[in-house]
C-alpha cells in the first residue's frame, strides 16, 4: 500500500511522486475478532501462522480451527497448500467470506456479486 501523511490523501498525482511517499507491505487485516493473514509463499504463511498461534497462546486466546481456512492463489499446476496450527491441518478452500465480501482464489469479483448478501 502506498500512502502519504502530509495531506492530499485523495490526490492521486501526489501518490505518484518520487518523494514523501511511503510504501508498506500489509500481512494481516484485523477487524474485531476476524483476522486475515497474507503472504507470498506457503512457507511465509506457515511462519506467520506459527507466530500468530504463539501470540494467541501467550495472551490466553484460542484460534477457532473450525472457522480457520487457507486460500491460495495458485500457479497453474500447483498442488493444494498444507498449512497447520500446531499439528492441526487447516481447511483449504477456493473462496471464503470476509467482512461481508466473497474473496475467491481466482481474484475475480464475480463470486462476490453472485453472492449478493448471502455471505457470512
Amino acid at each position: 500500500m502506498k500512502y502519504r501523511t502530509d495531506g492530499g490523501i485523495f490526490n492521486l498525482r501526489r501518490l505518484r511522486a518520487k518523494i514523501k511517499v511511503a510504501q508498506t507491505l500489509i500481512r494481516e487485516l484485523l477487524f474485531a475478532d476476524d483476522c486475515t493473514i497474507m503472504a507470498h509463499t506457503l512457507e511465509h504463511i506457515q511462519k506467520l501462522m506459527d507466530c500468530f498461534a504463539n501470540a494467541a497462546k501467550h495472551f490466553g486466546l484460542t484460534i477457532s480451527l473450525k472457522k480457520t481456512d487457507v486460500m491460495l492463489q495458485p500457479r497453474p499446476g500447483s498442488s493444494p497448500p498444507d498449512a497447520f496450527v500446531n499439528i492441526t491441518p487447516l481447511n483449504v478452500v477456493d473462496k471464503f467470506c470476509y467482512l461481508g465480501s466473497v474473496l475467491s482464489q481466482n481474484a475475480e469479483i464475480n463470486d462476490d456479486i453472485d453472492s449478493a448478501h448471502q455471505c457470512c
